[in-house]
């Protein structure tokens, strides 16, 4: 994903090589003018609370059945995401018990 945000933009600043673009953030102009560019590019730019509906299908349609199936009987998951903070992982609680 991160690789074609920045295969965009080297095309839409006519420039070859990830070495080309480096200097160019780098360097005094690219320091200017391109950083907001930048930080645009390579952060997602999205606030919906399940962002890409095609991984939680995946947990709930294969990983966790395969994952409860291994349990050997026992029912706990406690899911943590390492970017996020108490309420999402609460929130991955929620959405899982209700399936």
């Amino acid at each position: 994903m991160l690789e074609g945000r920045l295969k965009r933009r080297l095309r839409e600043l006519n420039m070859t090589s990830y070495r080309l673009y480096c200097e160019y953030l780098f360097g005094q102009e690219g320091l200017r003018e391109e950083k907001v560019s930048f930080i645009d590019v390579v952060t997602t730019n999205k606030t919906d609370f399940f962002r890409e509906a095609k991984h939680f299908d995946y947990l709930t349609q294969r990983a966790l059945p395969e994952l409860a199936s291994r349990a050997g009987g026992r029912t706990f998951i406690n899911p943590r995401n390492a970017a996020a903070g108490t309420l999402r992982s609460l929130g991955y609680a929620v959405w899982i018990d209700d399936d």
